[in-house]
């Protein structure tokens, strides 16, 4: 990597050791590692976490004025649901929220990732939705936590240049591209989209190769598990290219 930090660096700057961390799974750190990306790409999480956390226009301009320096540490609470994280996120540029909903299916080790856009009402905005699935096994110790010690994250994280390639390619990238620009930014977010792709439709996720998800479900993870399979079987594929290109 030439213009990012390795995972285990951006974890060292959320807590400096899983030592300093009370759990102990492994799905809570792919999902940290995820969330630590977004933050590494100039995302700013929500300081409360949660569905219930304030999503106004006062929140968003407090949480971008703070951000004088990324905080890496994820908002309390974050990971209180039973398999199901939950993060909301704001970024210089667009007037709109951000959330990253990912859910984990333990009987197959399946994360399904769900991020979207939301609107004033804090509903997913149709046309800003990413999915993504995740084989824990393929990105995390899991199997093999004789490996790993609480004293360091190496280890912790497996196929990293995979992981940040799939992560970016289909969530972070087009839940960018496909933001609503603010007006006092629009000059800097057209540098941004300023690419020979622009003309196109940006919507490339996964998400736009399956059946339309109802906004009315929220966008809660629930909708993506709906459509999961089909995500995942593509994810995987993709994913399971890359590794094995990699290998020989």
């Amino acid at each position: 990597m030439t213009d990012t930090e390795s995972i285990e660096n951006l974890l060292e700057q959320a807590y400096p050791s899983p030592a300093h961390w009370s759990s102990t799974d492994v799905a809570d750190v792919l999902v940290l590692s995820l969330h630590c990306m977004m933050v590494e790409q100039g995302f700013v999480a929500q300081c409360n976490g949660g569905q219930a956390a304030k999503q106004d226009e006062a929140e968003r301009r407090k949480l971008l004025d703070m951000n004088q320096k990324p905080i890496y540490t994820p908002p309390k609470r974050w990971n209180a649901l039973e398999d199901e994280w939950i993060v909301l996120y704001v970024r210089e540029g667009c007037p709109h929220w951000f959330r990253l909903h990912c859910a984990l299916q333990r009987s197959t080790g399946r994360l399904f990732i769900h991020a979207c856009e939301t609107d004033e009402q804090g509903a997913p905005k149709p046309s800003n939705i990413q999915v993504l699935g995740l084989q824990l096994s393929n990105y995390t110790c899991e199997g093999d936590k004789a490996s790993v010690s609480e004293d360091s994250w190496k280890g912790y994280i497996h196929n990293e240049r995979t992981l940040r390639e799939m992560f970016r390619e289909f969530v972070m990238d087009p839940l960018w591209k496909n933001a609503e620009v603010g007006v006092t930014n629009a000059a800097e977010n057209m540098v941004h989209r300023n690419d020979p792709d622009a003309s196109k439709d940006t919507s490339t996720s996964l998400y736009d190769r399956l059946p339309s998800v109802n906004p009315a479900v929220g966008g809660l993870i629930l909708g993506c598990v709906l459509v999961g399979i089909g995500s995942y079987m593509f994810a995987s594929h993709r994913a399971s290219q890359r590794l094995q290109h990699r290998s020989t």
